[in-house]
């Protein structure tokens, strides 16, 4: 806020002595500012598996009010300030004041806890006002995925035609068509849609069913 002041000992004696005083405000803003945060980052799937076509849309910003001219952007799994590893690296040309930009990387992982990062200037090409809002991570936990399938062509009785009262023993297959090994797999026999009281009528634990 700048303030302009006239008289202010009161030395002049004036007819109007309430016209003496003017203010106007005034925003600085910055020249180049490149941003990026968490919020930032967005991948898909959710829920990768190893080896699925990940992709990371990040969404890069410009705060100041010139054109920020061509940088860098990297993507890297750890710290890249802390000894993590470049994963893809974009070419912007520019990103003009005030606005920002969405850039895509298509990368895949292995199995376990990632932290990944995403660098803004990587080499300090852009003059910046800031400079410690250029990198942002997420965490992306990809995991083998689980599918156990069973089907009525899975469904066998011992006897298709049984009489009144005899035992039947009915045997039932389960697929496991997913990643991971699956132990201690309760399956469940009911007469009747269980969702719509069937009666149940037992249960057996299958220990393990390898992966496929």
């Amino acid at each position: 806020m700048f303030n302009v002041n006239i008289d202010n000992n009161n030395q002049i004696v004036e007819v109007n002595e309430n016209n003496n005083v003017a203010a106007k405000a005034v925003t600085v803003e910055p020249k180049k500012d490149l941003t990026v945060t968490a919020e930032d980052i967005e991948v898909t799937p959710t829920n990768p598996a190893p080896n699925d076509n990940i992709t990371i849309e990040v969404t890069v910003a410009n705060q100041g009010r010139m054109d920020s001219g061509s940088f860098k952007i990297t993507l890297n799994n750890g710290n890249p300030q802390n000894g993590g590893s470049v994963l893809e690296t974009i070419d912007c040309n520019s990103i003009s004041g005030d606005s920002s930009k969405r850039f895509s990387f298509d990368i895949k992982l292995s199995d376990g806890q990632h932290n990944i990062f995403v660098a803004v200037d990587t080499q300090n090409q852009v003059e910046e006002d800031l400079e410690n809002n250029n990198i942002a991570h997420k965490n992306i936990s990809v995991a083998k995925r689980i599918d156990i399938k069973t089907s009525y062509e899975y469904l066998n009785f011992s006897n298709t035609q049984p009489v009144a009262g005899e035992t039947v023993t009915i045997y039932s297959t389960l697929v496991n068509q997913g990643e991971r090994d699956v132990s201690n797999i309760e399956v469940s026999f009911y007469l009747g849609d269980p969702a719509e009281n069937g009666s149940l009528l037992g249960n057996k634990v299958v220990k393990e069913i390898a992966a496929n």
